[in-house]
Order: structure tokens, then C-alpha cells, then sequence
């Protein structure tokens, strides 16, 4: 009837040649593209209608809609997971600092265990250093007694050996050498038991006290130790203590500075949502022309067709 009857071998050509995009199919625009013997770039750019002017207004308002759909809709994106990042880090800093707040209560427990003993260990070095300093006054009252009787028994003794020495000594008279030995023979017959009986007493006495005094020195210095090592830990968990309230000062201006942060991104997130009402907008007086250009005569119905189904993805894609 078309005078178009073909061989199979010349049907497979002109198929062939009619398929364009190599789908194995046949629509009817590759049909009449091969037919009247046009290109498929002539077919693309062909005007279509009347309102040749018009199509190109809508293209490019569906441009610049696309283009603010995508910046917007990554801006969304972007702050969701800005957001979403931003109220785990908070979380987490505030999990920190609870953890930090049981932290220091249970160092300052420790502390204060710690400066009950340290004054336990200050109160029984007092005991004992008082202790060691009644024993030391005792050990100098015995040794000031010992000294005494030394003295006594030392100057007894010169004054023997005085006489002794003046009483044989030729060089002098007689009367001097009679009066020494008389003085000699006076001193000779005092009884010296007396007072070595009560050196040796005091000296025995020195001797206990001196013992006692090694005693206390050493309580006093192992009380000592015991308070200075007591101190020591003391002094660690003061530093502990300082070290972790610093540490949570620190935790407190970072989720300070992360709160801000939060409000900065919340502050955005607000202005993408005017964006989002003003591309809604946008994308309403679109529709709004479009209807109204389909109503005109000969209108470009493939352009208004891929434009409308352009618009209706984009709008798919906005957020509800």
C-alpha cells in the first residue's frame, strides 16, 4: 500500500538504521525521523508551536529551580549530618562529665579518708615526740648530775695530788710541807664511798634513760615516716583532685562551644526551611505557567511534556 514491502535482509537494514538508542524497539518517533529522512538532532532542535519564546522563559526558570533544588537539597543533606554529628558529641561530653563528676566524688572520699589519717599520724608523732622529749630532759637532768659528781671526784683528786705534790716538795719550808701534809692526811680520811656510790647510781640511771631515748627516737622517727608518706599521698590526691576539675572545666566549655555550635546549625536550619517554602513557592507559579501555556493554541506539546514530568521528579525529590 506504501510501496515499502522489503526483503528480510533489507528489513533488518532499515530497522537497523531506525533504531536509534539500540533498544531492539521501534517508536514511532525513530519511525518517522528514518521516514522523512531527518536527523535526531534535527528532531530534537526543531521548534515546536507558537510559543517558541515562551517554552525558553519556562527552561530556564526550570533551570534556575533545578539548580536551587539541588544547592538546597544539599544544604539539607549537610546539616542533618552536621546536626545528627553535633548532638552525639554533646552527648558524649555530657556522658564525660558525668563520668568526671563520679570521678572527682570518689577522689574527694579518698581525700578525705586520707586527711583523717594524715591528722591521726600528726596526732600520734605529737605523743611520741613528746614522749621522746620528757625522756631527753630527763637524760640531761641525770647527765647534768653524773657531770656534777665527775666534778666533785675530779677536783677531790687534783686536790690530793696538790697536797701530795707540796708536802714532798723540799724547795719549801716546813711549815708549808706540815700544813699540806696535814691537809692531805684530812682529805685522805674522808669517805669517798658516798659519792662514787651515787655516781654510779646516777650513771646507771644515764645509762636506762640514754636506752629509752634510742627507743623513742626511733618511734619517733618511724611516726614520722608514716606521716610524711601519709602526706605524700595526700599531696597525689590534691593534684588528682586539681587535675580533674580542670579536666571537667574543660569538658564543660567544649559542650558550651558544641551548644553554640548547635544553635548556629539550628539557626541555618531554619533559613534552609524559608528556602524550602520559597522554592515550593517557586516551583507553584512554574506549574501555574505551564498549565497556562498548555491552554494556548499549538503549543509545544513534547517540550511541555518532558518539562512537566522534569518538574513532577523535582518535586518528588523535595522534602515533605
Amino acid at each position: 500500500k506504501y510501496d515499502e514491502t522489503l526483503s528480510v535482509q533489507d528489513m533488518r537494514k532499515a530497522l537497523k538504521g531506525i533504531d536509534q538508542d539500540n533498544n531492539n524497539r521501534m517508536a514511532l518517533l525513530e519511525y518517522l525521523t528514518w521516514k522523512f529522512e531527518f536527523g535526531t538532532a534535527d528532531v530534537i532542535k526543531f521548534p515546536q508551536g507558537d510559543n517558541q519564546e515562551e517554552i525558553e522563559a519556562f527552561q530556564k526558570l526550570m533551570t534556575e529551580v533545578a539548580e536551587a533544588l539541588a544547592q538546597v537539597q544539599d544544604k539539607i543533606e549537610a546539616n542533618k549530618q552536621a546536626l545528627a554529628e553535633q548532638k552525639i558529641a554533646i552527648k558524649e561530653v555530657e556522658e564525660a562529665v558525668v563520668e568526671q563528676d563520679k570521678a572527682i566524688a570518689v577522689n574527694e572520699e579518698k581525700l578525705g579518708e586520707q586527711k583523717v589519717a594524715v591528722q591521726k599520724a600528726d596526732d600520734a608523732l605529737a605523743i611520741v615526740k613528746e614522749a621522746e622529749d620528757s625522756v631527753r630532759a630527763a637524760e640531761a637532768e641525770l647527765q647534768a648530775a653524773v657531770d656534777g659528781f665527775t666534778k666533785i671526784e675530779t677536783e677531790y683528786n687534783e686536790k690530793i695530788a696538790d697536797c701530795e705534790a707540796k708536802a714532798n716538795d723540799e724547795n719549801l719550808g716546813v711549815v708549808k710541807r706540815n700544813r699540806a701534809a696535814n691537809e692531805l692526811e684530812q682529805l685522805k680520811s674522808e669517805d669517798p664511798l658516798p659519792l662514787r656510790r651515787a655516781k654510779i647510781t646516777q650513771q646507771a640511771a644515764l645509762k636506762k634513760v640514754q636506752k629509752e631515748r634510742l627507743v623513742c627516737e626511733e618511734k619517733t622517727a618511724a611516726a614520722d615516716l608514716v606521716k610524711k608518706e601519709l602526706e605524700a599521698v595526700q599531696q597525689e590526691l590534691e593534684e588528682t583532685d586539681r587535675l580533674l576539675t580542670v579536666a571537667k572545666k574543660d569538658l564543660e566549655e567544649k559542650k558550651n562551644h558544641l551548644e553554640e555550635a548547635k544553635k548556629h546549625l539550628e539557626a541555618s536550619t531554619s533559613a534552609l526551611e524559608v528556602a524550602f517554602t520559597e522554592l515550593e513557592e517557586k516551583m507553584a507559579e512554574v506549574k501555574a505557567q505551564l498549565e497556562e501555556a498548555k491552554t494556548k493554541s499549538c503549543p509545544a506539546y513534547g517540550a511541555l511534556y518532558w518539562m512537566d514530568r522534569e518538574l513532577f521528579e523535582a518535586d518528588s525529590l523535595l522534602p515533605n
